[in-house]
């Protein structure tokens, strides 16, 4: 989120898992390793970096992949 410019979206996918979690598999050929936090932990990342969860859609269905939208917080202007 630091990256980010003010009120800056970042897209972020991940495994839409409940809890963490690791599996392998070969579809492609070589094993390949996956592992994920879980998506709740995900968020309060997300959350506790700076950022403020604008939309969160699990895709490719019956697949377990979720794709955040998250916008950078700006700071509260004092007048």
């Amino acid at each position: 989120m630091d990256h980010l410019d003010d009120d800056g979206v970042l897209l972020f996918s991940c495994g839409g898992t409940d809890e963490s979690g690791q599996h392998t598999n070969e579809v492609m050929g070589p094993e390949v390793y996956y592992a994920s936090l879980g998506l709740h932990r995900y968020i309060e990342i997300l959350i506790e970096a700076g950022g403020f969860v604008r939309h969160v859609e699990f895709d490719q269905h019956p697949e377990l992949h979720t794709i955040i939208i998250v916008q950078k917080r700006t700071a509260q202007k004092t007048q």
